[in-house]
């Protein structure tokens, strides 16, 4: 984990990301969508401050650049762009995600590298379905969800005596729940825990 208190140095790229992050939850909050120039700003501005620092470590002449800036170098970044964006993506691939979610965990990669974006996704994901899992008992929906699925338990086992549930009733219990917020708070959580 990284904490900020002992990395002076990510103060700037930390607060750079924040500041996307949070505009990436309130679109998505507002609109269901994060803005493709959103996500191309966070990548390019990950990928030019990485590129700096990698810069300042080869010449040894910019040692005040990463110290107040960042320390993810280009490679570092890079790794984080592609392993931070995995989760996303296979869920994206698999309908269960959204496009604008996978490029953001490429800026969280980009821009913390690829142990502590991974991390920050991940958590993020978690936060998620315990939030998730929370609104869907809370809500009184696991009973008719548990209805739906001995239904479709008992069409499978007897289809003459079972009738089998609607895509309609199935399709009460999809959420398309903004991510962003999520991904704001796992990051959170893995800068200062």
């Amino acid at each position: 984990m990284m904490h900020v208190t002992a990395h002076r140095s990510l103060a700037i790229a930390v607060f750079l990301l924040l500041g996307i992050l949070m505009i990436a939850a309130l679109c998505d909050l507002k609109w269901h969508r994060i803005p493709n120039r959103l996500n191309l700003a966070g990548v390019t501005t990950a990928l030019g401050l990485s590129l700096l620092c990698s810069l300042s470590e080869w010449s040894g002449q910019m040692e005040w650049y990463r110290s107040w800036v960042t320390t993810v170098t280009v490679s570092r970044s890079l790794a984080g762009l592609v392993l931070a964006g995995l989760l996303p993506l296979l869920l994206y691939v698999a309908g269960s995600g959204g496009a604008g979610d996978v490029k953001l965990a490429w800026v969280m990669g980009g821009f913390l590298g690829s142990a502590a974006g991974c991390q920050s996704v991940i958590l993020g994901y978690l936060l998620a379905g315990i939030w998730g899992l929370f609104v869907f008992i809370w809500s009184g929906r696991c009973w008719a969800a548990a209805r739906i699925y001995l239904r479709s338990v008992g069409y499978r086992l007897w289809p003459q005596r079972v009738a089998q549930p609607s895509r309609e009733e199935w399709g009460q219990f999809s959420n398309a729940d903004p991510m962003a917020p999520f991904l704001l708070a796992g990051t959170i959580v893995t800068i200062w825990a």
